[in-house]
Order: C-alpha cells, then sequence, then structure tokens
C-alpha cells in the first residue's frame, strides 16, 4: 500500500511539473493569457453619453469630421485591431499594422485576420496597439488595455452597438478638448 502511495504521488508531481511547464512555455508565447496591463495598448472610441452607443447598423449615428480628425491623427502610423463590422465599414486610417479579429473573414491584402486575440504581437517600440472597436473587441481589450481616449459625444442615439462598462477599470486622467458636441478624456487603467 505504502509503494502505491508513493508512486503515485511520484507520477502525480511528473504530470504536475509538466502542466506548468507547458503552462509556462504556453504564457510565454501569448501576450494575454494572463490579466496585465501593456503600457503600449491603448482604446479609442467616440460613445454616446446617454446610453454608450458607438454604432448603428454598421455606421456612426453622428457625423463630427474634427471628432473623426482626432481619431485618424491619433492612430496615424500605428498598430490598430478592429473587429469584423468596424474593418467592413472603412473607417480605417493610415497604419503600420492591422489586425482583424474575426472567425469568419478570409485573409486579405490589407490587413491580418487573427481568430483570438492571443495571435496578436507586441508592437515595435515608439508604437502603440490601438483598439479601434467594435463592441466585441473592446470588451476583451479594455482589461489589457492602458490607457482609453473616450470622445463623449453629448446627447443620447439610436444604435445596436455599444461601448462596454469600464469605470470599474479606469480613471479620469484629463480632458483634453471639449466643445459643445463632445468631449474627449484620456482614462488611464487603475
Amino acid at each position: 500500500m505504502k509503494r502505491y502511495t508513493f508512486k503515485y504521488y511520484i507520477q502525480k508531481e511528473k504530470i504536475e511539473n509538466t502542466l506548468i511547464l507547458f503552462y509556462m512555455s504556453i504564457s510565454q508565447t501569448n501576450l494575454f493569457t494572463n490579466t496585465i496591463v501593456y503600457p503600449w495598448l491603448k482604446a479609442i472610441s467616440a460613445v454616446a453619453d446617454g446610453n454608450n452607443v458607438i454604432g448603428n447598423k454598421g455606421s456612426l449615428p453622428w457625423n463630427y469630421p474634427k471628432e473623426y480628425q482626432f481619431f485618424c491623427d491619433t492612430t496615424k502610423g500605428h498598430q490598430l485591431v478592429y473587429g469584423k463590422k468596424t474593418y467592413q465599414s472603412g473607417f480605417i486610417p493610415e497604419h503600420s499594422k492591422l489586425y482583424v479579429l474575426s472567425s469568419q473573414l478570409n485573409p486579405t491584402d490589407d490587413a491580418i485576420i487573427i481568430k483570438n486575440i492571443n495571435e496578436i504581437e507586441k508592437p515595435p517600440e515608439n508604437e502603440t496597439l490601438w483598439v479601434c472597436g467594435g463592441q466585441n473587441v473592446y470588451s476583451a481589450f479594455l482589461p489589457f488595455c492602458s490607457e482609453l481616449y473616450i470622445s463623449h459625444i453629448h446627447g443620447h442615439f439610436d444604435g445596436d452597438t455599444f461601448f462596454p462598462e469600464f469605470k470599474n477599470l479606469f480613471h479620469k486622467k484629463k480632458v483634453i478638448y471639449d466643445c459643445p458636441e463632445y468631449t474627449t478624456v484620456i482614462y488611464e487603467h487603475n
């Protein structure tokens, strides 16, 4: 009986060590295995103040060219992450690399199609990976983002796509633009 127990523990220890090594190798290759806030990962969005709407039938429910220009200027030359619907909407500024999170799209020449967030690589030094929507992409990435750039569009808008709750993870860092139509705020991860 004692031999059996001793042998059992040796086998159990080997299995546990193998699992630990396997887990370590996975965690070293996948950036998003553990909830770590990455300084190079940020999110940007325009969100309706009244109800957190970010889209309606594949487009923005408002038209503020200056706010869209801010989005383009902020993300220009950096890496971007889009969801399928956001990618298909055509709102794509200049970028160094574009990831599209989708299990349904076929490979394209202008984007890297990924099926899960662990297929993303860390961007080069001095580049930011901007999470640009939609709803499911924001939900997947917000726990890992160091900052959010949110343009709070004043008012209540009809829509079918919503920005996830974020105020339990982030606090207001500073207001960078304020006008009658919207207020742009940078939030920092807690």
